[in-house]
């Protein structure tokens, strides 16, 4: 289809491409009303100490405002540096439990595809 042929798919080996080889998932939960303030404790603690972090490659926030549900993935270089997440982040996720959001645990994963849209004109 059309819409396909614009698509771009690529199998990365990771070592070779420097492809992020390792995501991080955290889910959690919070009531809506404080999504203002924690919104402010991702942007002014979470994101900078992650943009200090060896190996940090990129970080992403989903969230679902209806329910207070967000899921939270921060791409790594290996695997080790995708463990350092809870340690490096202890102050911040001390201000999110205060404003009581539950964190689950922490999901590391291995990435192997990357699948997004080409862009026009390249």
């Amino acid at each position: 289809t059309p819409a396909r042929q614009r698509l771009v798919s690529r199998v990365w080996d990771a070592a070779r491409k420097g492809f992020p080889m390792h995501v991080r998932i955290v889910r959690c939960r919070f009531n809506p009303a404080t999504e203002g303030e924690v919104q402010r404790i991702v942007s002014q603690q979470i994101t900078p100490t992650l943009h200090r972090q060896p190996g940090f490659q990129r970080y992403l926030w989903g969230i679902n405002r209806t329910t207070g549900q967000v899921s939270a993935m921060s791409f790594w270089d290996n695997e080790a540096h995708a463990h350092l997440g809870a340690e490096i982040l202890s102050r911040a996720l001390d201000s999110l439990a205060a404003l009581g959001v539950k964190l689950d645990p922490a999901e590391i994963y291995e990435t192997t595809v990357e699948d997004r849209a080409a862009q026009v004109g390249r």
